[in-house]
């Protein structure tokens, strides 16, 4: 039994334990925190991210994040949850695996999960088993170096004699010149950030196989000084065809190093958060689903905004639009069940918008769903918007709710997600075709 680890879902309570004893349930799974964590968390909330959780007399109230969180040596895997009456940690665990491999791109999909085995860290493990493989991958192509300056007694004359200099190190050696020349070295601000990550990244894993190759690739890189690095210097990065396969190597660098709560001053933090908004991933898998599907050429899949009101943007979560035909599909993702299966008046009022800007005369809101064994007309509810004139001609536009099985026999269904996004999709153009 893994006693530093606790499995909770999203929007859940994390309570303090009264004794050691209450940390544990029946079965002997951790389930509570102790106080000392407690603060910790507490103390995460107030300085680094008020995010992710709210606090309250003696326990956390998780919010709509998932991943790790990590107290010390416990192992807090948060993950999503659709059913209130979900239970099957080890599923849903496997599934945020699944969509964050998916959605993120990651180029080593079969190997990372062959590798990490699904162990309870193993969404921090796959990004750093990604980044180790993407610093391979630089390491490859080449480090880029860059020409420096650098003032050295050297023997013989380099680059410029700094004299006064000279004559105080060399007054009684007249053998060496101290002179400022020019190096060609790797010490250059993307190396340093590469440095850095693989540094960091050794204290955030307990998978030894990790920590061996961290290890390696750490002993080969050279020395490349020391830089400050903060938000702003990974906003001023660019690149292009010379250093371009960086990119990949620095994003997962700036994951590891900026986005995990990590006080770098002081060299170490208590708690390490690598979370993700979970209305995010279930907005970016969906989209990555439909430029997958729809890949012929009368098709275009986007999500451009649209000014409407001063310099604020109305920008829709996927918009499918139709060369062919002329028709324009929209999909609206909603990480959530609406209660008694009717949508806020919020979400409606965005969909009716959205119609009337894009020309869209049918839209989705699209909500996840357990039901993988219904049909395609099962998980759609059709609501029509009242009729209204403009400019004399009266308009007809629909909003429809979709409720998406992302998952079958306890996996990321995307075979199957695609397919029903497609008769979703086909679904709305007939209803456009009638509306017209």
């Amino acid at each position: 039994m893994k006693r530093n680890s606790i499995d909770i879902f999203e929007h859940e309570t994390l309570h303090v334990a009264s004794s050691n004893e209450d940390l544990f349930s029946d079965d002997g799974k951790r389930v509570k925190i102790t106080s000392d964590e407690f603060i910790s968390l507490q103390r995460f909330h107030y300085r680094i991210s008020s995010n992710f959780y709210s606090l309250s007399h003696k326990k956390i109230i998780l919010k709509h994040y998932v991943g790790l969180l990590r107290v010390g040596k416990l192992n807090i895997n948060i993950l999503p949850k659709i059913d209130k009456s979900e239970t099957d940690t080890r599923k849903w665990h496997n599934i945020l695996i699944q969509m964050i491999m998916f959605t993120k791109s990651f180029r080593y999909k079969r190997s990372t999960i062959s590798l990490l085995k699904v162990t309870d860290s193993s969404i921090l493990d796959l990004y750093i088993y990604e980044f180790y493989k993407e610093i391979e991958e630089v390491l490859r192509q080449g480090l880029r170096r860059s020409y420096s300056f650098k003032d050295g007694n050297i023997s013989g004359v380099k680059g410029k004699i700094l004299f006064t200099r000279d004559v105080i190190v060399n007054s009684s050696d007249k053998s060496k010149t101290f002179c400022r020349y020019q190096v060609y070295k790797p010490d250059n601000i993307l190396n340093y950030i590469l440095h850095l990550a693989l540094k960091v990244s050794l204290n955030m894993t307990s998978n030894m196989s990790l920590i061996e190759t961290g290890k390696n690739l750490l002993s080969v890189f050279p020395d490349v000084g020391n830089h400050v690095v903060n938000s702003k210097v990974f906003n001023k990065i660019t690149f292009n065809r010379n250093n371009s396969y960086y990119k990949s190597a620095i994003s997962l660098a700036k994951l590891i190093i900026h986005d995990t709560g990590l006080d770098l001053s002081s060299g170490s933090e208590n708690v390490v958060s690598f979370l993700f908004d979970m209305n995010q991933l279930f907005e970016e898998f969906m989209y990555k689903i439909c430029k997958k599907e729809f890949k012929e050429d009368e098709y275009q899949v986007h999500r451009s905004g649209k000014r409407f009101w001063e310099k604020k943007l109305i920008k829709p979560d996927i918009v499918i639009e139709n060369a062919k035909c002329g028709y324009t599909v929209i999909f609206d993702t909603k990480w959530k069940i609406p209660k008694d299966l009717r949508p806020s008046d919020a979400d409606l009022k965005q969909i009716f918008v959205y119609n009337h800007y894009y020309s869209s005369p049918v839209s989705y809101l699209l909500y996840p769903s357990t039901d993988d064994g219904k049909a395609i007309e099962d998980l759609i509810l059709p609501g029509d918007f009242q009729n209204y004139a403009l400019n004399g001609e009266e308009l007809k536009n629909s909003c429809y709710l979709g409720f998406m099985p992302i998952s079958s026999e306890g996996k990321l269904d995307l075979k199957g997600t695609q397919e029903r996004i497609r008769e979703m999709y086909l679904i709305a153009m007939h209803r456009t075709g009638k509306l017209g």
